[in-house]
């Protein structure tokens, strides 16, 4: 679910679903001696007299409902009137549930989870288009996602789960987070000061440093990707 909000794009399931609905009105639409009108009024009349039964039409019905517009079903002709207005009806209301899932798949992450703080308005993340380096966009995508192997996430994958308080820096005996090695962390010296602006690991703070993540362009965003590839990079080559 995040990586399509990150990509700015809906689950391929969103165009399946319009076009189930849009042939479900071309089958309205078709005459009544049509083999395929027949067979879907043998398989809606099913449905009438068996509740429960499981079939083309019983899935469909329950699409609508699920989606909030279970009435279409019960005055199925007036939908031919205007079938630009309902399809795009039905597209609104997909996406709206979507959003809304990603919303609470959203909340259900801890607070220690770094994609929490960020934001989230579903708009492309420019980095993925400013950034032209697949290697660089690609370590910028695993911090913003928590794909990495810092403690703060390799200690959630092991079992059982390591205690947040736990999951340490070897080398700074402190909680090793995306923050960490941004501000703090011993290891990573040389790199900050060649490619971070000073004033970011001064004073530092979560505020100060989900703003650099998320307003960094240019030339300073190019250095914040490098900047945190070689860090993985370094990480994996000498930590794990």
């Amino acid at each position: 679910m995040f990586i399509y909000r990150e990509l700015n794009i809906y689950p391929l399931k969103l165009k399946r679903y319009i076009r189930i609905f849009k042939y479900w009105l071309k089958i309205l639409s078709l005459p009544d001696n049509n083999p395929v009108k027949m067979v879907y009024n043998i398989l809606k009349e099913d449905l009438n007299k068996l509740p429960h039964a499981i079939n083309w039409v019983s899935l469909l019905k329950k699409l609508l409902d699920e989606s909030g517009l279970g009435y279409l079903w019960e005055d199925q002709l007036s939908l031919l009137q205007e079938k630009s207005y309902y399809i795009a009806i039905f597209k609104d209301r997909l996406q709206d549930i979507i959003l809304q899932n990603y919303i609470t798949e959203l909340d259900k992450l801890s607070d220690n989870r770094l994609y929490k703080h960020l934001d989230h308005d579903f708009y492309g993340k420019d980095y993925l288009f400013d950034i032209k380096q697949n290697h660089l966009r690609i370590a910028l995508s695993k911090l913003r996602l928590g794909s990495h192997n810092l403690m703060i996430e390799r200690g959630r994958w092991s079992r059982p789960s390591l205690n947040y308080t736990h999951r340490i820096c070897t080398e700074c005996d402190m909680l090793e987070d995306e923050m960490h090695i941004f501000f703090e962390c011993d290891r990573y010296v040389s790199l900050r000061r060649q490619y971070l602006p000073i004033d970011i690991y001064q004073k530092p703070s979560m505020a100060k440093f989900i703003n650099f993540l998320q307003k960094s362009n240019g030339d300073q965003l190019l250095n914040l990707s490098i900047f945190i590839f070689k860090v993985f990079k370094h990480y994996d080559n000498n930590v794990i």
